[in-house]
């Protein structure tokens, strides 16, 4: 398999995360600084990442929300389908 860059301009485009691992915070670092909205829904959060996305909210570059997202069909736990993730941010 061969692999290309790709690069797209994508200030003020929406962008969705799932994880809050060392990749994702680099991903998340590297799209906010070029200027899209990023929305991350992770299952946990601790120590530097919650740190990272404290200091990019402020900014309004990041939303990030605590929700466990798999395995649920991609409804909300509980199977509601109601929104019940909150914002940490």
């Amino acid at each position: 398999m061969s692999y290309f860059p790709l690069f797209f301009d994508i200030k003020n485009y929406n962008v969705l995360i799932t994880g809050a691992g060392p990749v994702a915070q680099r991903r998340i670092r590297a799209l906010s600084e070029s200027g899209a909205a990023v929305t991350v829904v992770a299952r946990e959060v601790g120590g530097q990442a919650e740190k990272l996305f404290r200091k990019l909210s402020e900014n309004g570059f990041v939303n990030l929300y605590r929700m466990d997202y798999r395995g649920s069909g991609g409804r909300p736990p509980g199977g509601s389908g109601r929104k019940e993730s909150r914002s940490l941010c």
